[in-house]
């Protein structure tokens, strides 16, 4: 019964057997009421006690002082634990410094730390279930597996490797092409953002301007006859991720 509830609603019987088991009373009769259910945890939620950080002043001016050097909540977590190896009062873990910050002062620390963090949000995002996110590709990654093995040789021209250099708080971006023989690098600046489409429509743009110049060269015979070098003619280069 429980499978086949959990199956029904997206969830692991695990789950449900703990929700039945913490939030049902023999008094119940076997029959669980979710609106009371809820109430009861609601009641359990109940905190008494104030938040660590609210109640010590020392380990609240701690984690303050890492988070101005802008250190993440797990490396805080971490150094409390060195810090005071003999006051496990004091230890916290990183989930408790993000609540603190996104709470404010009910949590103990001033939300304006947000800024301090890797994130800069200022709000905290909704965690999501691994089927509900967003994959990054729509369509099916090609590993790097996949590449003919002459590639590997760097022998031939147009066998190109893209790369995305993106700046400080993902406020800048600017893409990179490098032919693996040569190592010839061109830098593609992105002005208009740095999502998959600005991505593409920036290296298109890039190597039909490189297609175009390499058809160019060999039609006005920039190569020797003879020197062993050649430029290989091709209407779209290969791109090597």
């Amino acid at each position: 019964m429980i499978r086949e509830i959990a199956g029904l609603l997206g969830r692991a019987p695990s789950t449900v057997s703990r929700e039945l088991r913490r939030n049902s009373r023999p008094h119940d009769y076997g029959i669980y009421d979710a609106d009371l259910a809820h109430h009861r945890c609601r009641e359990r939620a109940g905190r008494p006690r104030r938040a660590k950080l609210a109640t010590d002043p020392e380990l609240k001016a701690e984690v303050q002082s890492k988070l101005d050097l802008e250190w993440g909540p797990e490396q805080i977590a971490s150094h409390l634990r060195t810090r005071w190896p003999d006051h496990p009062e004091r230890h916290l873990c990183h989930e408790t410094i993000y609540r603190a910050l996104y709470q404010g002062a009910k949590g103990g620390l001033s939300k304006t730390l947000t800024r301090k963090l890797h994130t800069g949000r200022p709000l905290r995002n909704k965690r999501r279930r691994p089927e509900q996110r967003m994959p990054r590709f729509v369509a099916p990654a090609l590993l790097i597996d996949c590449r003919p093995p002459i590639i590997e040789l760097r022998e031939r021209l147009g066998d190109w490797e893209d790369d995305l250099v993106v700046g400080a708080r993902s406020q800048s971006a600017v893409a990179t092409l490098v032919d693996r023989r040569t190592r010839y690098l061109r830098l593609i600046p992105l002005p208009e953002g740095h999502s998959a489409s600005h991505l593409r429509d920036a290296l298109i743009a890039s190597l039909s301007e490189l297609a175009a110049a390499t058809s160019s060269e060999t039609s006005c015979g920039m190569v020797k006859p003879g020197s062993g070098y050649s430029i290989t003619r091709c209407s779209a280069p290969a791109i090597i991720r």
